[in-house]
């Protein structure tokens, strides 16, 4: 029940629901044999290369992480297999001025300070492509255009500590935030 209370008062804060993502590591034979054949060309020249199951609140997926001389990506799939989004952690101080300034302005106009934890570079299938086609070559190229950036900050103002998921375009229009809810024992009260 204190569980449920936490993710109902996390809500409120938002327009969106908070960020409940979980993953669990599984074995290849248990990736959605569609995804598979969909990352086949991708990860012909993928290095440590990782597979998850993911639920955030009630939906499952699978996501498939890997490193290539690109970078670190990560691909989600849906429980059926069908390609969601594709992402490439990069680091803060790539994030275009347009981003870091729409991160600013919403810290400021809150009070918070704002800290960037973890940035990534997103991008969605293509209706006139593919979707091995659209991934391999997005994999293989070194800078192609952003869809947008998912940013996961922590925040700090008064006696509040948060954390935030943001989705901002290149050109700093802010798409969407998100609280992170930490489901952690340690953050609940008994």
């Amino acid at each position: 029940m204190k569980l449920i209370l936490l993710v109902l008062t996390l809500w409120s804060g938002s327009g969106e629901p908070p960020k409940t993502e979980m993953e669990t590591r599984v074995d290849r034979s248990a990736f959605p044999a569609p995804a598979l054949e969909v990352l086949q060309g991708a990860l012909a020249s993928a290095r440590e290369i990782r597979w998850y199951r993911e639920t955030d609140g009630r939906q499952t997926g699978y996501e498939a992480k890997f490193r290539t001389r690109h970078g670190r990506y990560s691909a989600a799939f849906d429980s059926a297999g069908r390609w969601r989004d594709l992402e490439r952690v990069v680091r803060e101080r790539d994030l275009p001025a347009p981003v870091r300034a729409t991160l600013a302005a919403w810290g400021a106009e809150r009070n918070l300070r704002v800290r960037v934890t973890r940035v990534q570079e997103r991008w969605l299938p293509d209706l006139h492509q593919p979707d091995a086609v659209r991934i391999a070559e997005l994999v293989g190229a070194e800078r192609p255009p952003v869809l947008d950036y998912e940013i996961e900050t922590e925040t700090h103002g008064g006696n509040t500590l948060a954390r935030y998921e943001f989705r901002i375009g290149p050109d700093g229009s802010l798409n969407s935030v998100r609280r992170i809810a930490d489901l952690t024992a340690g953050n609940l009260l008994f």
